[in-house]
């Protein structure tokens, strides 16, 4: 709140999502829509890097999903020591290392034990969404294809990952013992678990070592504050009124 304002840098494009890089300058996370960018080279890559001016200097990793139109991925920043992040292309298998200096590498492969199946390369070409013919995307999922929508949260010791259209599934990933175990939103929507179900119904917007970050309205913190034990959490939720911006909430994950 107390921050100066020091300059404006005008694209020549429109960004998706920027990421600020050590030493300076950006990259564009392009996980968004198909048909974007009148440039091929962009059009056809998720990373784009940018100079401290704006101006593209590199494009890499290729895109697998080239009959996908109208639809917005869930990707975000996870920011890595020594200048790179985490990103996972929408219906990737992989999660890439991605230096933001320039190169792209797996860091974590999706190795599918699960009841779902996982679309190969051939298949994530084939799978589009339009305005006209949403049925791609939907149908695969109807079949028992978890389709990732490129959501990642990484916490110190766990990564979060999001799957799904219209079922939400959570895998949650252990880095300490290399397991991970899978989360239906359905299943949680039927618990007796009301704080779990409010906590899951959406994904976390960001992480700092072990937590995971939400925000809540205040109708929510209506829903949940009558099972929470006595303390502060329970106290601030009480206080909430229906005019109050929302919340945020931190919580952990016990894998």
């Amino acid at each position: 709140m107390s921050g100066n304002f020091q300059s404006t840098i005008q694209l020549e494009f429109t960004p998706i999502e920027i990421a600020g890089r050590v030493g300076g300058g950006f990259a564009n996370l392009y996980a968004g829509s198909n048909q974007f960018y009148n440039d091929k080279e962009m059009e056809s890559h998720h990373i784009h890097l940018l100079d401290s001016a704006g101006k593209v200097t590199r494009i890499f990793l290729d895109d697998e999903t080239t009959k996908r139109l109208s639809l917005m991925s869930a990707s975000s920043i996870n920011y890595l020591p020594n200048n790179s992040i985490l990103y996972s292309p929408m219906l990737s298998d992989t999660i890439y290392r991605v230096d933001l200096s320039g190169h792209a590498a797996p860091q974590y492969v999706f190795c599918n034990h699960s009841s779902f199946k996982l679309p190969n390369k051939e298949e994530r070409a084939q799978i589009g969404y339009t305005y006209e013919d949403p049925a791609s995307y939907i149908e695969h999922e109807k079949k028992g294809y978890l389709l990732s929508w490129g959501g990642l949260v990484n916490a110190d010791s766990q990564l979060l990952c999001v799957f799904g259209w219209e079922k939400f599934v959570y895998l949650l990933y252990s880095k300490e013992t290399g397991k991970s175990l899978t989360l239906l939103a359905e299943s949680i929507e039927k618990s007796d678990d009301e704080i779990a179900r409010v906590m899951l119904s959406k994904s976390p917007r960001t992480s700092h070592k072990d937590w995971f970050y939400t925000s809540i309205d205040a109708i929510t913190a209506n829903l949940i504050t009558p099972k929470l034990t006595d303390g502060p959490l329970k106290q601030r939720l009480q206080d909430i009124d229906a005019d109050d911006n929302p919340t945020i909430i931190r919580y952990k994950l016990n894998f």
